[in-house]
């Protein structure tokens, strides 16, 4: 714990001093001192990542080798800083909260919406900093990879069933690394995305002020979008949507400054800020034009004379820092897989193959996304209409129904409270969508640049979705992507301020603001604050508490999933025998890669690749199921000959010429005459070629709650009886 603050300081420190010696040069007078405050931040994050790529190489990401590449930062930035004379970077932006003070007085409405953000916002932090993490994605490869990157020592791809821990972008990844590497858990990671929370409103108020718009109106829109069920939930979780906004709100804000002030430092932070968002996650790339229309917009409405050349330094700084700060792991894709956007298997998983009226259609059903119910039961009442008004759309353009479709979910209009799930609410019907129209029809019509440049950020959102529909195939999980979007238009919330107290509509939006903050957050599928108090009035530990809700397979927090079950087997042997795991892609390895770095020696290998195995050498084997389904597929082209048609269970891998089959995304078979590619491979476990080496099936878990297509719902256990006896 100690070396991690250590190490955070040294951070802290080194960044600060590289920011004074350049904060001569940047803006920071009553509404520019965010821009400092945001550079401040970017090198933080900056300084972190290149660390740990720098580590990598060398295979030395280690305790002692960040702690020496951070003193070794803080010494030169401290040496600089010395011969710069020693200036001190002030913070000199002040948000007179007097003004904050005065707009609710004026609006007694807003002082209501702020005694509900501070209630969530004590409630986000308390579950950001308590909760222990246990979201799908996040036990499947967020968190999962960073294990495996520290016990490696390098951020190498390695051998796993489930191919995002290796293909996607890496950059919130090497935080948790960072947290993970000291502490040898998950200490607070949710931390990260509630500081982005902060950066978003933050950002998104000071855009307000240089679009001079009242504090009552920039106030409402910062509350309004808090308030938002997607945003509101992810400010305590790990979902990426949050950091996305802020580093892609800082590009614009940062760029809005140095096009105003002419300012060269500005326009580097800018593009930094969006570089480090690419090295995030890659719904960065699909806004991509959309933010260009913003920038574009900003550089035109100020008509700055030397406009080309400050594109050319935004660009050239933008592939300076994208080389030093988030090309890493496109490197290694591309030198594993020839595509730097990952293997052939994800590709196909992901792709839009569905043509122009595949496109259509996607882009239909991804704005249908912004009619979200989240947490309430109005979409039992709502929900079948708007699928219908959707489906019926859809169908009058005469595309089919399952055009462009990937992953449908059960119904259009979610009601859940688990953060994959969730889109940004009822407001977003009631206040975002009327918005972003009007934004754009004022914009068309008004000579003001003001409107123009608002009407850009709405008109950027539409950018955004049709480039989004165009590159994926439709998934539910998309409205996560949806709720970046928002983000990133979020300034068009300001024309939906209601002046009057009496006006029904704005009682109508309090009653949602207050379920949202007050009701809703504190009760969330995923980390319910319910339970934190109830469980620790039991007298259970806080780490007892979090390994309860992360091994949970229900909402009702009982029962145990197969990671947990597989950690028991194995936290029962002794730690100095070797391990084998054969799991699939939707096994949540977290836990078991943690015990890597608790002293056991733990290799996860796949199927396909079984008879370069040496199974003789390990001690137990444990297999998830009866087969392995993995994302991550090694050699289709050689062994594609020669299949046939089995039945969907067990019994067709009998019927087979090889012991793997190879699938399509939506887990059909693949035949020989398939002109399909896979996305996924699936093998069955040798359980008699065990027997032959020398295993033994000593346990079998039977499980609850399996998804998988080839399932017999158990962890299985073989123990290599020849180590045994010797």
């Amino acid at each position: 714990m100690i070396l991690f603050f250590i190490s955070l300081l040294l951070i802290v420190i080194s960044s600060y001093l590289i920011l004074s010696v350049i904060s001569s040069k940047l803006p920071i007078g009553n509404c520019y001192g965010l821009a400092g405050i945001i550079s401040l931040f970017l090198l933080m994050f900056a300084q972190v990542v290149l660390s740990f790529e720098i580590l990598s190489i060398f295979r030395m990401i280690s305790q002692f080798g960040v702690i020496l590449i951070n003193l070794i930062v803080f010494i030169f930035s401290f040496i600089i800083w010395i011969k710069k004379s020693r200036p001190f970077f002030k913070v000199e932006c002040s948000t007179d909260f007097s003004l904050i003070n005065r707009a609710i007085k004026k609006d007694k409405m807003l002082g209501f919406f702020s005694i509900c953000f501070l209630f969530f916002l004590g409630v986000s932090f308390y579950l950001a900093m308590i909760c222990a993490v246990n979201s799908f994605d996040a036990l499947s490869y967020h968190i999962a990879r960073s294990v495996f990157w520290v016990s490696n020592g390098a951020l190498s791809h390695f051998d796993i069933a489930d191919i995002r821990n290796l293909v996607m972008p890496i950059n919130s990844e090497i935080l948790y690394s960072w947290v993970i590497l000291f502490f040898k858990k998950d200490v607070a990671v949710g931390m990260f995305s509630f500081v982005s929370f902060l950066g978003v409103i933050a950002i998104l108020y000071n855009i307000l002020g240089l679009l001079k718009f009242p504090t009552k109106k920039k106030l409402w829109a910062v509350l309004i979008l808090s308030s938002f069920a997607s945003v509101a939930a992810e400010a305590s979780g790990t979902e990426t949507d949050l950091m996305l906004g802020a580093l892609v709100l800082s590009t614009i804000y940062l760029f809005w400054v140095g096009v105003k002030e002419e300012n060269k430092v500005c326009i580097y932070f800018s593009s930094l800020a969006y570089a480090l968002s690419v090295g995030v996650k890659t719904p960065a790339v699909i806004a991509l034009p959309g933010l260009v229309f913003v920038l574009g917009s900003i550089l035109y409405f100020y008509k700055r004379e030397n406009w080309k050349i400050i594109i050319k330094d935004f660009v050239i700084f933008f592939l300076i820092n994208f080389a030093l700060f988030a090309c890493y792991n496109y490197v290694l894709n591309l030198l594993q897989f020839g595509n730097p956007l990952g293997s052939e298997s994800s590709l196909v998983y992901h792709s839009m193959d569905a043509g122009f009226r595949g496109f259509v259609a996607t882009f239909i059903r991804h704005f249908f996304l912004l009619f979200d119910f989240s947490g309430l039961v109005y979409s039992k009442i709502f929900g079948p209409s708007i699928l219908l008004f959707q489906n019926t759309l859809i169908t009058a353009l005469n595309i089919p129904l399952d055009a462009g479709v990937i992953e449908s979910g059960k119904s259009l209009s979610n009601n859940s409270l688990l953060d994959v799930y969730m889109g940004v609410g009822i407001l977003g019907v009631l206040l975002f969508i009327p918005s972003l129209f009007i934004s754009v029809f004022k914009g068309i019509k008004s000579k003001f640049v003001r409107d123009k440049i608002l009407a850009s950020f709405g008109l950027a959102f539409f950018v955004n979705l049709v480039f989004l529909s165009a590159s994926i195939g439709f998934m539910v999980y998309s409205v996560r992507f949806i709720t970046f979007f928002v983000i990133l238009a979020s300034p068009v919330l300001v024309l939906s301020y209601i002046k009057s107290n009496k006006n029904i509509y704005k009682w109508l939006v309090a009653f949602f603001v207050f379920s949202y903050f007050v009701v809703i957050i504190p009760n969330l599928q995923g980390r319910p604050f319910w339970i934190l108090t109830a469980l620790k009035k039991q007298g259970y530990s806080y780490s007892q508490i979090q390994e309860k809700m992360r091994c949970s397979n229900t909402k009702e927090f009982d029962g145990n999933s197969e990671v947990c079950t597989a950690v028991r087997l194995l936290e029962e042997k002794p730690k100095n025998k070797k391990v084998l795991l054969f799991v699939n892609s939707i096994f949540k390895s977290y836990n078991v890669a943690l015990l890597k770095l608790k002293g056991w020696d733990i290799d996860f290998e796949l199927l396909e690749d079984y008879e370069n195995i040496d199974i003789k050498k390990y001690d137990y084997i444990i297999t998830n199921q009866n087969t392995q389904e993995s994302s991550l597929i090694k050699d289709y082209s050689s062994r594609k000959s020669g299949y046939s048609v089995g039945k969907d269970d067990i019994n067709f891998f009998k019927e087979y010429k090889s012991q793997c089959v190879y699938l399509d995304r939506k887990l059909d078979i693949l035949t020989q005459n398939s002109t399909l590619k896979p996305a996924y491979v699936a093998c069955y476990v040798p359980a008699n070629d065990f027997e032959k080496n020398g295993f033994k099936l000593t346990n079998v878990v039977k499980m609850k709650n399996d998804k998988s297509k080839f399932k017999t719902n158990s962890i299985l256990l073989f123990e290599n009886m020849s180590n045994q006896q010797q």
